[in-house]
């Protein structure tokens, strides 16, 4: 049986909120901050973490992504600087 291409993979991850979470806090973000750069209101990160929601197929990827690369992450970071918060976002 051959192995999986990294793309097979990719396609096929799945996160539970748990590891959502700890995945999270591994990177050092805030619920704001991965809000932002997955771009959710924070209320649904926080829904995706308590098992309020399933985390759906494209947060776990981006979020699979950046905890996996550090370059990714420093991106997400430089993304964070430049964005506005979500209070701002409000009209």
């Amino acid at each position: 049986m051959r192995e999986a291409t990294y793309i097979e993979r990719m396609s096929k991850i799945q996160m539970t909120n748990a590891e959502l979470r700890a995945a999270r806090q591994r990177m050092g973000l805030t619920q704001a901050d991965l809000s932002r750069v997955l771009g959710v209101h924070w209320t649904t990160l926080s829904d995706w973490e308590r098992g309020a929601a399933s985390v759906p197929h494209q947060a776990a990827l981006l979020v699979e992504l950046m905890a996996g690369n550090g370059e990714i992450l420093a991106l997400a970071r430089q993304i964070l600087r430049c964005a506005p918060a979500q209070e701002e976002l409000v009209t």
